[in-house]
């Protein structure tokens, strides 16, 4: 990849799913710096310190599986918490979840096959947040639907 990358056969390097263990085992060894680090983040599964030390690295935090995964969206989606606050913002609960992390400097990738859903998608980049209300949609316990990768070392 690096050779690639000095080729300017890539314009960048991303990684995904990868924890502050991972990021200094590969920072020890890389002489390009990923760009971006893609993982799941949503109200339910934050990771304060993954997104400091990415910050600090100068990698870009990317949140995928903001509604949460196929098989457990509806803890997000129907969650009266968030679906109070996404009406406080006059928004759909989708777009709330979007602007969560938006309002934070985590860009999104919301998937949709539905072409009136990406372009509602859209919305969520004029919703302002409240930094009290970021922080109150934050579940106390988290939940991690998609793959973990703590296991691997």
């Amino acid at each position: 990849m690096e050779k690639l990358y000095r080729e300017k056969k890539l314009r960048a390097i991303g990684v995904s799913n990868y924890n502050t263990n991972h990021l200094d085992e590969l920072l020890a060894h890389a002489s390009v710096l990923p760009a971006v680090n893609q993982c799941e983040y949503h109200p339910l599964y934050y990771q304060a310190d993954l997104v400091n030390y990415c910050k600090e690295k100068a990698i870009h935090f990317q949140a995928y599986s903001s509604f949460g995964s196929e098989s457990n969206k509806e803890d997000l989606l129907k969650n009266p918490k968030i679906i109070s606050l996404a009406s406080k913002y006059g928004c759909s609960v989708t777009n709330f979840l979007l602007a969560w992390s938006i309002n934070q400097g985590i860009s999104v990738l919301p998937r949709s096959r539905n072409p009136i859903h990406v372009k509602e998608n859209f919305k969520a980049l004029s919703i302002k947040l409240d930094a009290e209300d970021i922080e109150a949609a934050k579940a106390s316990e988290q939940n991690k639907f998609c793959w973990n990768p703590s296991s691997i070392v």
